[in-house]
């Protein structure tokens, strides 16, 4: 079941507010142990920033989507941003500190249940399994 589709600007002040509404609005209200909250806004946010940073090169006239679904014990987000898409290559041990990129996508695959990309390489989208309370 979808629960929210929200389409935002390329802009700082858009992805802080989203990402606001997003913690107060959604997060705060589900029925989860709060590492599990942690983790997702975690990914949620390493996502949008490379949509912003890398997919949509802070174009403001380009679009994030956010699209987040979940069932029963299984919570589902996806980021889709208008850029050209990349080769994804996700370090399998932590990229060494004087390494500029590749820490959030690291950080995201050790925190996601799973992680993939679409075939063009401009939406990642991950899964948590998580038992409500």
């Amino acid at each position: 079941m979808i629960v929210f589709t929200k389409s935002i600007r390329t802009e700082r002040h858009a992805i802080s507010s989203f990402l606001h509404e997003f913690r107060i609005g959604y997060l705060k209200w589900q029925k989860l142990d709060q590492k599990i909250k942690d983790r997702i806004e975690f990914c949620l946010m390493e996502a949008i920033e490379n949509a912003y940073e890398h997919g949509n090169k802070q174009q403001e006239h380009k679009i994030i989507t956010i699209r987040c679904w979940h069932d029963k014990d299984t919570y589902t987000y996806s980021v889709t941003d208008e850029g050209e898409g990349f080769r994804p290559d996700i370090p399998e041990e932590p990229p060494p500190l004087s390494q500029k990129q590749g820490r959030g996508l690291y950080g995201m695959k050790c925190y996601a249940d799973s992680l993939h990309f679409n075939d063009k390489g401009n939406a990642i989208t991950f899964m948590f399994r998580a038992k409500r309370f």
